[in-house]
């Protein structure tokens, strides 16, 4: 059986359908709420949100893009207003000493020890924190592109497809979000 009677079935309202749909997308959409907002309790909320969303607008899915792809802007949508949200009131907190694995059904969160670490550890995560910082600070348009294609691996297709612009449009973003990128990482490193 294919997504497209998957997806037919589940816009009849079969429970199954709805449940294999869930089944097939949640780790993805998981993977790219927990990279856009570095929180599992929000990550998670994001599925359910998404999903939620999906369900309800289903009928609405014409089938002219993937899936998955239209699962993932509904993510993104929903980690953006989150975010947004959230910084508004104050709230907005990047934690960063978690780390997240995904294995099968199985999430698995390291948090740092208390024990004294190796200068170049302690550089790493540095490293890694100025970063994460850089990425929040950037636009909607600049952020989501990082997310999709430094973080989560996606093609230039696939970032087109599940953005909705041209793949021009992508790789003058993605060179753009990059340049603002080393900007703010130089700037903040030359203090």
């Amino acid at each position: 059986m294919n997504d497209s009677d998957t997806i037919n079935r589940a816009k009849k309202g079969n429970r199954f359908a709805l449940e294999e749909i869930f089944k097939n997308n949640h780790q993805k959409i998981f993977s790219v709420a927990f990279k856009y907002l570095h929180n599992t309790e929000d990550a998670s909320d994001i599925v359910q949100e998404t999903f939620l969303n999906a369900f309800k607008f289903l009928y609405k899915f014409n089938g002219k893009s993937e899936f998955s792809t239209w699962l993932i802007r509904i993510c993104l949508n929903l980690c953006w207003h989150r975010k947004k949200r959230e910084v508004g009131s104050g709230k907005w907190e990047v934690p960063l000493d978690k780390e997240i694995e995904t294995e099968e059904n199985e999430v698995k969160i390291q948090i740092a020890d208390d024990k004294p670490q190796p200068p170049e550890e302690i550089e790493k995560k540095q490293e890694a924190e100025k970063i994460r910082a850089a990425v929040d600070s950037l636009k909607k348009k600049y952020r989501e592109i990082i997310v999709l294609r430094e973080l989560e691996g996606c093609s230039y297709e696939e970032i087109q497809k599940i953005l909705n612009i041209s793949q021009g449009t992508v790789m003058s973003r993605l060179h753009r979000a990059r340049k603002i990128l080393l900007k703010k990482l130089t700037v903040k490193q030359s203090f």
